[in-house]
């Protein structure tokens, strides 16, 4: 079942009252959100008419809770309800099954469903959101045991690499458990396919775009060693073997002014190739941001792709193309440069 635009509308308005601003339509001085400047509160007059217009203003004033509550009716209308309760588990998770549910079924009428179908759907959702994030907390404990007791990642580990376990970890990346040389996959990358339809992605996704990368890039991408299968409670789940980092950091976390001319200028050199030989191939990383570049030895290593087939675009609005990351990045090597 698709959404209609107006009800789109409806149910993000609905959430600017409800759930975004927090105190309030009324922009005076005491009410005035946190964080939040006159002018950029004056665009939700005008971002009434375009939903994507008022999520963007919406992000500016809460990129979690408020957007992560659209998104998760959404994807829950449209017959994704774990998608939906992955996404509410983390942000708005805390606030407890009670109010989580006020909030959700307010947001569920707003997009179209009558006071029943509303209440049934948001109590629905809010329980499958705090039962995810319970489970959540446990995510450090499964980690342990895989790496202790399963013998194929017991042996990526002793070998040196790294492993990746489809054990779906808290949206937006945060609250990572804290295990060494192996991780869950972070979040769903949920994607569009080419004709329409919605699906998520897995571990032999992200597998299957790192080999296509690193055939493409052998020097500036991670090398995927292979795919396999763990049981954990009774189930099996897949994992990914990859090369591991040594030493180094991400983009994210180096201050440029502290990399010399040439250092800055190699850096630039390798980021173009990067995104020419990517384009020139017609391969998509679907996440290509300083976060997912790692540097190392003078190397620029790109790795955790989206795990897009060919065809597929990101569902989230957040989400910008490779090339404009790029470029992003480019810019501010630039500005690093001419400070020298």
């Amino acid at each position: 079942m698709r959404i209609k635009r107006r009800h789109l509308n409806n149910l993000i308005e609905s959430l600017l009252n409800e759930v975004g601003l927090g105190v309030g339509m009324d922009p005076t001085g005491s009410t005035m959100p946190a964080g939040i400047k006159r002018s950029e509160y004056n665009q939700l007059k005008d971002a009434s008419s375009d939903p994507h217009n008022i999520l963007a203003v919406l992000s500016a004033i809460d990129p979690t809770l408020a957007s992560d509550i659209a998104d998760a009716i959404l994807y829950y209308i449209e017959g994704y309800p774990e998608e939906a309760a992955l996404v509410l588990a983390l942000s708005a998770g805390g606030l407890g099954a009670g109010a989580l549910a006020v909030k959700l079924g307010k947001g569920f009428k707003a997009a179209g469903k009558n006071a029943d179908e509303a209440a049934e759907m948001a109590e629905d959702l809010a329980e499958k959101a705090i039962k995810k994030s319970k489970s959540m907390l446990d995510l450090e404990k499964q980690l342990e045991y895989l790496s202790n007791h399963d013998p194929g990642i017991k042996s990526a580990i002793r070998s040196g690499h790294f492993v990746k376990v489809d054990l779906p970890a808290p949206a937006h990346g945060l609250s990572k458990p804290d295990v060494p040389n192996i991780t869950a996959r972070v979040g769903q990358v949920v994607t569009y396919g080419t004709e329409g339809a919605r699906r998520s992605t897995s571990i032999k996704d992200e597998y299957n775009a790192m080999q296509q990368i690193h055939k493409l890039l052998p020097n500036n991408s991670v090398k995927p060693i292979k795919v396999g299968k763990a049981n954990i409670d009774g189930r099996q789940v897949d994992y990914l073997v990859m090369k591991k980092f040594e030493s180094g950091s991400t983009l994210n976390d180096i201050d440029l002014k502290n990399l010399s001319v040439e250092e800055l200028k190699s850096m630039k050199d390798q980021i173009t190739h990067i995104g020419e030989k990517l384009k020139s191939a017609g391969i998509t990383h679907g996440d290509l941001q300083s976060k997912n570049m790692w540097y190392q030895d003078g190397k620029v290593i790109v790795f955790d792709p989206a795990g897009l087939r060919e065809g597929e675009r990101l569902v989230q609005h957040k989400k910008r193309a490779d090339s404009k990351k790029l470029n992003s990045l480019i810019r501010s090597i630039d500005i690093a440069l001419n400070e020298k």
